[in-house]
């Protein structure tokens, strides 16, 4: 130094004559903000921070000997022993520890996927930032760190990476995919129908849409509960780890519906079809029975199902149809009788009547021969009327149940 000078230029000022802590960035640049301790006797700390060239000035004498040093920066802490004696300017430098996000192809994943949001732990979940094209990156003391990744609103740990020989760290999403198969095990073709997929995450989340009974997405290698939404219904599939067990599989049961007699034979389409209907959210179309039966491809749930048979209708409520089926009604043959004053059926030669029976409006039930007619009906209660010698009567809700 110069002998005498006292007055340094501000451009220039003096080197301190004490300790000077430094906190320097990956690429040599200073740090600003952080902070730091010596021990002595106890942890001591040393006033204010890190200025923007990284330098803190201690106040302790060059001539103090061996101390530990202890360097506070984004929540974390590293130690440093040094002999100030010998070297008075103590460097911490941090590592850029750069976070992956990779999908199942090992690609880094662009953003039109999605980012992913990452944090590592320092006494706490703090903020590192959101991966750009795939890649975030932080300069963090030297340290280990457990990690996080945040994607498609699913959360991933990985614990105790020492970035100061590890790095990066990756996270890797799993190509998960979902089928609708039907009760064949092939895959459900668009024409039969396609099905809405979610999956559970903090909440119910879109997943996609079949297409031939497939759709795909990535996410990452974490347990997860599905849901597939098709004709109407929604069946839950919980806990599946995508990691290890995929595809996510649901399969249609081949519901059959059927429509017999009150002999219990299926009923022929000469004798009339039944129209068929299912509720899901709501009464959904099933289909016309062909000689006595309907099929129709839904998720093995519990469903309602009713039957309009002869203008009337009837329903079934709560089916499982995955572990019983056919779903069937059952008609009864009902029989109108005329008979006359002295309870003897009324004989042709003495006239025939005109029967009708009510279902939304009156319907044609039949012409008597000998004094009856008999025809199948679902097994509900009616009205009926009787047309003789040109009057007419009715009566009034009689179940043929109970009283065919």
């Amino acid at each position: 130094y110069l002998a005498g000078v006292t007055n340094w230029p501000a451009e220039n000022p003096p080197p301190p004559q004490g300790v000077v802590v430094k906190l320097l960035d990956s690429q040599g640049n200073g740090l600003a903000g952080a902070t730091a301790q010596y021990y002595a006797g106890g942890w001591q700390a040393i006033p204010g921070s890190t200025d923007a060239n990284g330098t803190l000035v201690t106040g302790i004498p060059a001539s103090s000997g061996n101390l530990t040093f202890r360097m506070s920066y984004a929540n974390a802490s590293k130690e440093v022993a040094q002999n100030v004696t010998t070297n008075p300017i103590v460097v911490f430098q941090t590592t850029n520890v750069t976070v992956q996000l990779l999908d199942s192809g090992n690609n880094l994943m662009p953003d039109g996927a999605g980012t992913g949001a990452v944090q590592y732990y320092a006494g706490g979940w703090r903020d590192f930032g959101t991966t750009a094209n795939g890649v975030a990156r932080k300069e963090l003391l030297p340290l280990t760190y457990s990690f996080s990744m945040s994607y498609a609103n699913a959360r991933q740990e990985k614990g105790g990476q020492n970035v100061a020989s590890n790095t990066p760290v990756t996270f890797q999403t799993a190509n998960v995919t979902v089928e609708l198969r039907d009760s064949d095990a092939a895959l459900m073709p668009d024409s039969a129908g396609t099905g809405a997929v979610q999956y559970y995450a903090g909440g119910w989340r879109d997943f996609g849409t079949t297409a031939n009974g497939q759709v795909s997405k990535e996410l990452l290698a974490l347990t997860y509960s599905f849901s597939m939404s098709y004709a109407n219904a929604r069946q839950e599939k919980g806990g599946q780890n995508v990691a290890s067990n995929t595809p996510v599989t649901f399969q249609t049961q081949n519901v059959i519906v059927e429509l017999r007699d009150s002999d219990a034979a299926l009923m022929p389409d000469s004798a009339g079809t039944g129209s068929v209907q299912y509720y899901a959210g709501g009464w959904r179309d099933f289909g016309t029975t062909a000689n006595g039966v309907a099929r129709k491809e839904l998720l093995p749930l519990t469903y309602s199902f009713s039957m309009s048979y002869a203008n009337a209708r009837q329903e079934k409520g709560g089916q499982n149809v995955a572990s019983n089926t056919p779903v069937t009604f059952m008609t009864t043959n009902v029989t109108v009788e005329l008979r006359d004053s002295g309870g003897n059926l009324i004989p042709d030669g003495a006239g025939m009547g005109v029967v009708q029976y009510y279902a939304g409006g009156w319907r044609d039930f039949g012409t008597t021969a000998g004094g009856q007619v008999s025809k199948q009906l679902l097994p509900l209660t009616y009205s009926f009327s009787m047309s003789y010698a040109n009057a007419r009567q009715e009566k009034g809700g009689q179940n043929v149940v109970s009283t065919p």
